[in-house]
C-alpha cells in the first residue's frame, strides 16, 4: 500500500513511507513539463493558456474529489505561479531599487487579511483553496512579502543554513515529529510544539554535517575539500 501510494504520490503519511513532501516533487515535474511544452508550442498565447490552466486547476480541485496521479490537478494551478516566477525574473521585478520599503508591510497585511477572510485554510497538498479570489490574493501578497523579506535577510547565516539543508529537514520531518509528540504533552501549544520540532530538526541536521559520508548523500557542505591528487 505504501509503495503504491508513493508511486501515485499521495500526500498522506499512512500511504507513503512517512515522507509526504514527495508529492511536491512529482507535482513540480508535471508543472515543469507542461511549462516547457507551452513555451515551445504555444509561445504566442502562453498568457492565455496560463490563465485557462489556473481556472481549470481551481475548478478541478473544487469539484473533482480524490487525489490525481502525480498531483496533476495541483500542477494546473502551480503553472500560474511558475509563470509568474519567470516573468518576475526576466523583468527584474524583485529588484529592491524599484519598490519602496512600505510594500513589505502592506503585502504582509494583505496576506493576513485575505487568509483570515477565506472560509477555508489553503492547503494545496489537500487540494483545498477555499475562495479562489482570496486564495490568489493571499498567495500573491504572501509571495511578494517573502521575496522582499528575503532580500532584507540575504546575509543571514541562520536562514542560509536552513536553505542549504531543506532536503534533510524534510526527509526526517516525520520521525522527528513523532519524537516531539512523545516528548511533549498533548496540551502543548502548537507554536511551542512547532518551535521545538524545528529546533530538533536543526540540531539533527547539524549533527549530520559532522558525518562526511552522510553529508555527501544529502549534498550538505561539510566545510572540507579533498586535496587534489598529484599527477
Amino acid at each position: 500500500m505504501q509503495l503504491g501510494g508513493t508511486a501515485y504520490s499521495i500526500p498522506r503519511s499512512n500511504l507513503t513511507f512517512y515522507c509526504t513532501p514527495l508529492w511536491f516533487l512529482t507535482c513540480l515535474f508535471c508543472t515543469e513539463a507542461m511549462y516547457a511544452a507551452l513555451t515551445r508550442y504555444a509561445r504566442h498565447v502562453v498568457h492565455v493558456v496560463i490563465a485557462a490552466s489556473l481556472v481549470v486547476g481551481c475548478t478541478l480541485m473544487a469539484f473533482v474529489k480524490g487525489f490525481s496521479p502525480w498531483n496533476i490537478k495541483i500542477a494546473f494551478v502551480a503553472l500560474f505561479y511558475f509563470h509568474l516566477g519567470f516573468v518576475a525574473a526576466e523583468s527584474k521585478m524583485l529588484d529592491g531599487r524599484r519598490f519602496p520599503a512600505w510594500t513589505l508591510p502592506v503585502c504582509a497585511l494583505g496576506w493576513i487579511i485575505a487568509s483570515l477572510w477565506n472560509p477555508k485554510a489553503a492547503n494545496l497538498a489537500g487540494e483545498t483553496i477555499g475562495n479562489p479570489a482570496l486564495f490568489l490574493l493571499a498567495s500573491i501578497c504572501g509571495i511578494w512579502a517573502l521575496a522582499r523579506l528575503a532580500r532584507l535577510t540575504a546575509t543571514s547565516r541562520a536562514l542560509s543554513f536552513l536553505g542549504k539543508n531543506t532536503l534533510p529537514i524534510f526527509a526526517f520531518n516525520y520521525p522527528l515529529n513523532l519524537f516531539a509528540q512523545w516528548l511533549f504533552a498533548p496540551t502543548t501549544p502548537w507554536f511551542v510544539f512547532a518551535a521545538s520540532e524545528m529546533a530538533l530538526a536543526v540540531g539533527f541536521v547539524f549533527l549530520l554535517r559532522r558525518i562526511p559520508a552522510i553529508a555527501r548523500v544529502f549534498s550538505i557542505e561539510s566545510g572540507q575539500r579533498a586535496s587534489p591528487t598529484a599527477v
